[in-house]
Parts: structure tokens; sequence; C-alpha cells
């Protein structure tokens, strides 16, 4: 009995061993910098004087009261709702297709979907800089010349263009990886499930609504609050378009750009760590809500 329970406590002795490298590098990788960044926040920090006092929650209260953090809140979440309908809604269509159909290249459409998602946010900011600009961009030349209009169209010079532009970005940028998850998603569905559907003389929006959909909906919750939690965290694209400044009249000013503007170029390192914690609170919420709701039974 005793080499029994010598045995086991080896296993779990071993298992630890296993699990520590990943316990070390979670503690040092994330749980350490949430709570500097949570101690910072607590301090007024200026890097132009390399200053520091404990302030306790003077930042947090600033922030509550701060227009700039409620309208860069409401510019993130409007980029977010201009791009997550489309976003969802194409992936689960081109899931559909490639999991049900015998379309021929569909590899090859996977592939070039799938595409953007590994260029550099960046890359893509400046690519669209060239292809929207305003007096030289390719597309008011194209739409000239094909004589869809008269004048240039001041794509990024414009709030409501401009936050266009930045939603269809993300959702070219990310709707390939949408598809390849709920693509993986729909073939594990046990396809006697769907036959059984047919016999049953369901057609197929019955099929994938009342069968499919349901099945996949641990895969659409992790593909929803993914892109949520990316959404909300919205910064290279506004920050390559815009120089770092969030124009035109804040109108792609996110709360990372706000924050990185804090931190590092009006240096106010310990407003800006409240900032990132008021982002994290603002997150953690939608998230929660929105696992609750997507997980709500049905029945």
């Amino acid at each position: 009995m005793m080499m029994k329970r010598s045995g086991a406590g080896r296993k779990g002795y071993y298992g630890m061993l296993f699990v520590l490298p990943f316990v070390l590098g979670l503690a040092y990788f994330r749980f350490y910098p949430f709570m500097k960044t949570f101690y910072t926040s607590l301090t007024n920090t200026n890097m132009i004087t390399f200053t520091e006092s404990f302030v306790g929650f003077q930042n947090y209260e600033r922030l509550i009261k701060d227009a700039t953090f409620y309208s860069s809140l409401w510019v993130t979440v409007k980029i977010w709702l201009l791009n997550i309908g489309p976003r969802l809604g194409i992936a689960l269509l081109c899931a559909v297709v490639f999991a049900q159909s015998r379309l021929k290249g569909k590899q090859f459409l996977k592939m070039v979907y799938y595409f953007p998602n590994l260029v550099n946010a960046s890359t893509i900011a400046v690519l669209a800089s060239l292809l929207f600009g305003w007096q030289t961009g390719y597309i008011n030349k194209l739409l000239i010349q094909l004589g869809v209009i008269r004048e240039p169209i001041n794509w990024l010079g414009t709030p409501g263009t401009a936050q266009g532009v930045v939603a269809g970005l993300i959702w070219w940028m990310w709707f390939g990886h949408s598809a390849v998850m709920f693509t993986t998603g729909i073939l594990a569905v046990p396809s006697e499930i769907g036959e059984a559907g047919i016999i049953d003389g369901a057609n197929a929006w019955q099929r994938f609504w009342y069968i499919t959909f349901p099945m996949i909906r641990p895969t659409f919750a992790y593909v929803f609050l993914t892109t949520m939690v990316g959404g909300l965290q919205n910064f290279e694209i506004p920050r390559v378009i815009t120089d770092g400044i969030g124009s035109p009249n804040k109108a792609l000013l996110t709360m990372t750009l706000q924050m990185y503007i804090l931190a590092f170029r009006s240096m106010q390192r310990g407003y800006a760590s409240a900032y990132a914690m008021g982002i994290f609170a603002f997150t953690a919420i939608v998230a929660a809500i929105s696992y609750k709701f997507i997980n709500r039974k049905t029945y």
C-alpha cells in the first residue's frame, strides 16, 4: 500500500516538474507585469523628470473624470462593432462552404483568406495609407477612372470614412482566421447528426441553425471572445495611419492609442498605467457578460 502511494507521489512530483516551466513563464511574463502596472498606477511617475511619488487612487479618480477616456472607449467599441458582424457572418458562410461543399480549390481559398492574418498590422496600415490617400491614393484614382466619383474622397481625413476603413482592414485581416476556426468546428460535428436531420426533412438552413450551430457554440464563443478582446486592444493600424495622434478629430483615438500617447509622448507613466487598468477592467467585464450570454442555456 505504501509502495502505491509512493508511486503516485512520484508521478505527481514529475507532473509538477513538467508544469513548472509554464507556471514560471506565466508568473514572470503575465502576473508580474500586471502587478507592476497596478503598482505604477498608484504612483505619479514622470519619465521626463524621472520622479516617482505614491499618490494612491488619485490617478483612478482622474480617469473617472477624464472625458477622453470615455471618447476613446466609444471609438474603440464603434470600430469593433463595425467589423464584428461582417467578420463573423462571412467567416461562418465561408466555413459552411468549405466544410460541406465539394468546391474545387477550397484549400487555395483558405490560404488566400488566411494570408492577411500573417502580415504585420503596421504593414497593412502603410498599405492602406497608400491605397486610401486623398490626392495620390490608388482607390480614388481607380474610382475616378471608372466614373464612380468626380472628386477624390478624403477617406482618412473624415471621421466616418476613416473609422470605416480601419474596421474594414481589421475585418480583412482576421475573417480568414475566424473562418478556419469555424471550419474546424463544423468538421468535428458527427455526420450522422446531419443525416438524421435530412431524414427528418430539415432543409439546409434548418440543419445549420438547429444542428450545426448549437454543436459549434464553444468554437463560436472562443472566436467571439478573442475577437472582442483583440478589438478592444486595437492599436497598430490607428497609430500608423494617424501618425500616433488619432486624427481626424480623434475619430481613431482608441483606448490603447491614448494609453500609448500618455506613456510615451506625455511621459505620464503613472496615469497611463491607470488607463491600462481601466482598459483591463472594461475588457474583463464585457468578456464575462458576453461569455455568459453566449453560453446561456436555450432549453
